[in-house]
């Protein structure tokens, strides 16, 4: 794993500008009207899944939604699949773009340079959206909140398995309680997730997401909305409600291979949250430590070496000391570190169903 990894990384710590901010132009052109919510999907080489969310979201009220499909210049079928399936069906409210590859994040660009309605939602083209979905309209008509969090289906592809992730009550936060009490290093993560948001499109101004970046780029855009909307009372709303089902994929897959560049993506988003977390916490010792924990394990998973160099140069630059261990976890990991054992830890871990 190439050294500037981990320069590119430290110097995003050091660096406090985490704004991203667009022109809110674009070359296309769509005859779209303005309504409750956008829903922006990109699209990628997804032809075996693009038609089972196209069914989830037509089940939408049309005239609440729009959807706009963004095509990343895929290379297989998926166009087709999406236009098939357009003229099967009467669905006036879905719009398809395509555009030269240029990944994720400009395709959500994209998205949002089109976007007209009151209200923006991020949905991935393998996922469905929940049939109750098509109550938001109604649920968030005159409730306060620039974002609104709902809770979510996960659905695990490799065993079958369906579970509910349900947010523990309904609440509305400042984005400062929210930060402290949902960020991405403690029981109640929900800030690394966009698809079960739905975002004020003024809230989000010229906020963009960072071109290029693979990995991460969720979290990241999180950060930015906050730190825009950080000291605003009753922003942001979190609901009970489930109004969409994740489809989470065994690792090797595509949806989850790693490469190094989205290694490096990955360790940015997590500096970038810890800049974030100390604007409302003093001491973020504990935060650097899960994150140096998450990232090392992550890398472990392709390099055993590498994961071993990222866990004690990352310490060194953060000036954090070994120990205490976040937990027996991280110590059990550090032991596997030292002797190379992590990937015998993992099999055992996975046949014990706890990986």
């Amino acid at each position: 794993m190439p050294a500037n990894i981990f320069a590119r990384s430290f110097t995003a710590y050091n660096t406090a500008n985490l704004l991203i901010e667009g022109n809110a132009m674009h070359q296309h052109q769509l005859n779209l009207s303005e309504k409750s919510i956008d829903i922006i999907c990109p699209v990628y080489n997804k032809q075996d899944y693009i038609e089972a969310f196209i069914k989830s979201v037509s089940l939408l009220p049309a005239h609440h939604f729009n959807i706009i499909l963004i095509n990343d210049g895929s290379t297989d079928n998926t166009l087709q699949v999406c236009e098939r399936v357009l003229s099967e069906r009467v669905l006036p409210n879905v719009y398809i773009v395509t555009q030269p590859n240029g990944g994720v994040s400009a395709a959500r660009n994209t998205g949002l340079d089109l976007a007209c309605s009151r209200y923006v939602w991020f949905c991935d083209p393998d996922d469905e959206v929940l049939p109750e979905a098509a109550t938001l309209p109604d649920f968030i008509e005159n409730k306060p909140g620039l974002v609104f969090s709902f809770s979510h289906d996960r659905f695990y592809v490799g065993t079958q398995r369906r579970v509910k992730v349900m947010h523990e009550t309904d609440e509305c936060l400042s984005g400062e309680a929210y930060l402290k009490n949902y960020n991405s290093f403690g029981r109640k993560n929900d800030i690394t997730y966009l698809w079960n948001k739905i975002y004020s499109r003024e809230a989000i101004g010229q906020l963009r997401f960072q071109n290029g970046m693979t990995y991460g780029e969720d979290n990241v855009f999180n950060v930015h909305f906050i730190k825009r909307n950080l000291l605003k009372n009753d922003s942001f709303y979190i609901s009970t409600m489930p109004i969409y089902l994740y489809n989470k994929y065994a690792e090797g897959t595509l949806s989850t291979s790693l490469d190094e560049n989205k290694i490096a993506d990955l360790i940015e988003a997590e500096f970038a949250m810890l800049l974030l977390i100390a604007i409302v916490k003093k001491n973020i010792i504990p935060e650097k430590k899960r994150s140096i924990y998450k990232v090392t394990k992550v890398i472990g998973n392709k390099n055993q070496r590498a994961a071993k160099k990222y866990y004690f140069q990352a310490h060194k630059e953060l000036n954090l000391r070994l120990f205490p261990f976040t937990g027996l976890a991280e110590a059990v990991y550090f032991v596997c570190m030292l002797t190379m054992t992590v990937p015998l830890m993992n099999k055992a871990l996975k046949s014990a169903g706890k990986l």
